[in-house]
């Protein structure tokens, strides 16, 4: 049975607009509460918390057998990055506005691609997509270049840390996408990053001096509301749709992310806005927009309409035997870009299959061959320049 995601609806829109004002508001409510607990701890806690919290319910789930998949390594890594990530986010609103570390925070998705197109071929940017990460990455060179005309050393100081949080997200990204981690449940990647990032953090801050407080009512609510919303609840929201809808369809609206950063940062904390950082942002969130919008546009050319697959009744299966594209919905190949995709029988329909493919961005040596090893087969494989890996010949005596 095809599992294909559908396509967003209002309930989708509505529960994506609502996840992008709390994601929006998380620098908000840090620096709200800084002046009682220092920003680094209150990162540290809201991590610890929810370390505890994950930790529990993986146990419980899988047992002992919890690190049996060899993802601890890249585990890690991608906790020491989100560990960075949480210092430079904590330091820079220290010295910089919400509004200017929301904006640059949010730089994670370019850096990420930036990275990936170097990596992995499926993940290549197109001649267009280029132009808007050039866009981009020339609006944050013009906030910085208003920081430098008329802001102080400490406030560049934090827009820079802002752009090292963005960095260390993207690479947080690169990480897990190239390492075991790209085929763990969600869950127990957010439990690496939050246990390792609080093991680092919390003896951080106090080396820092950064571990006085006053705890009182309004800092234990946003302490709570950070941990069970921001962290747990926006994390299982966001992942709940994923296993419904389209992510490509779902990241775009993502990026209305920094938008309500900024705005709520003007309208709670008086941020004020400068022509430099406005003209900049509106850069950099063009830039950021176009990259994905080409990318659905890409995804959505190549998948065509259901029903309209070539062959009729063919069916491609991926590792875990789920069928990615049959002739209800031929459209659903592009949500497996990454995944190795056999195909069994390579005559007209076999071609046509690993054809779209291809125009899907497919990486060749991603699309596996099982045919009979006929002369006829063999000479449709090296026409169509695919690396033969395995034949029904030498999988079987039939």
């Amino acid at each position: 049975m095809l599992d294909e995601r559908k396509s967003l609806d209002v309930f989708s829109v509505s529960t994506m607009m609502v996840l992008c004002l709390l994601w929006g508001g998380q620098q908000v409510l840090i620096k709200l509460a800084a002046p009682r607990l220092d920003p680094l701890m209150q990162l540290t806690i809201r991590y610890a918390i929810s370390a505890l919290i994950l930790g529990g319910y993986l146990w419980y789930r899988q047992g002992a057998a919890l690190f049996g998949d060899k993802t601890a390594g890249a585990g890690v890594l991608v906790g020491i990055l989100v560990a960075l990530e949480s210092i430079f986010i904590a330091e820079g609103l220290r010295y910089s506005s919400a509004s200017h570390i929301t904006l640059f925070l949010y730089t994670g998705p370019l850096f990420a691609s930036f990275g990936l197109h170097f990596l992995r071929e499926e993940e290549r940017l197109s001649a267009s997509q280029w132009c808007f990460v050039v866009l981009a990455f020339l609006g944050i060179v013009i906030t910085f270049i208003g920081r430098g005309e008329g802001g102080q050393g400490n406030t560049l100081l934090g827009d820079g840390l802002g752009l090292l949080s963005g960095a260390a997200w993207g690479a947080t990204t690169i990480a897990v996408r190239t390492s075991a981690l790209a085929n763990a449940r969600p869950e127990k990647t957010l439990f690496y990053q939050v246990s390792i990032a609080t093991l680092l953090i919390f003896p951080v801050t106090f080396i820092m001096g950064h571990s006085t407080f006053e705890m009182d009512r309004a800092v234990v609510a946003n302490l709570t509301f950070q941990t069970l919303v921001l962290v747990l609840g926006t994390f299982l929201g966001w992942y709940w749709l994923l296993t419904r809808y389209l992510a490509s369809r779902l990241s775009v609206l993502q990026l209305l992310t920094p938008v309500a950063g900024v705005a709520l940062s003007v309208v709670v904390l008086n941020d004020v806005m400068d022509r430099w950082f406005v003209g900049g942002a509106v850069l950099v969130l063009i830039g950021i927009l176009g990259v994905s919008v080409l990318e659905v546009l890409t995804l959505r050319r190549a998948g065509g309409r259901p029903g309209r697959c070539p062959g009729g009744d063919a069916a491609v299966y991926y590792s875990d035997g789920q069928v990615a594209m049959d002739r209800t919905g031929c459209k659903a190949l592009s949500q497996v870009l990454p995944t190795r995709i056999g195909i069994v029988g390579f005559g007209h329909l076999g071609v046509a299959i690993a054809q779209r493919g291809l125009t899907a961005r497919v990486s060749r040596r991603n699309l596996l061959l099982s045919h009979r090893d006929s002369g006829a087969a063999q000479a449709r494989v090296t026409q169509a320049g695919l690396q033969d890996r395995h034949s029904r010949s030498s999988m079987s005596s039939n």
